[in-house]
């Protein structure tokens, strides 16, 4: 995904990693998780939040924290690449 899609769909953070210098001015996109329909089950299973941003930002780890605002998300999965060139880290992040 390109900076100008980041600039339109997302949101000035600020990135707090497990251990090191907090890094801020960094935009992300957040995500409602997509619902996964088990075959047995008739309700869709929500899992939470997903976060974006762009590897060239910053390079986030599981349990370091995204602040938004007021509002702060932990990140509680190990961040994936994504996105046609894999420049975008994608992670599930947990509001505190």
């Amino acid at each position: 995904m390109s900076r100008a899609h980041f600039q339109i769909a997302g949101v000035e953070a600020s990135y707090q990693p497990p251990e090191g210098a907090e890094v801020e001015g960094v935009l992300v996109i957040l995500y409602q998780q997509q619902p996964d329909f088990d075959a047995f089950q008739g309700s869709p299973q929500m899992d939470g939040l997903e976060l974006e941003v762009l590897a060239v930002d910053v390079t986030p780890e599981k349990g370091g924290v995204f602040s938004i605002g007021e509002a702060d998300y932990q990140v509680a999965s190990k961040p994936r690449y994504t996105g046609v060139e894999r420049d975008v880290w994608r992670m599930v992040v947990n509001e505190l």
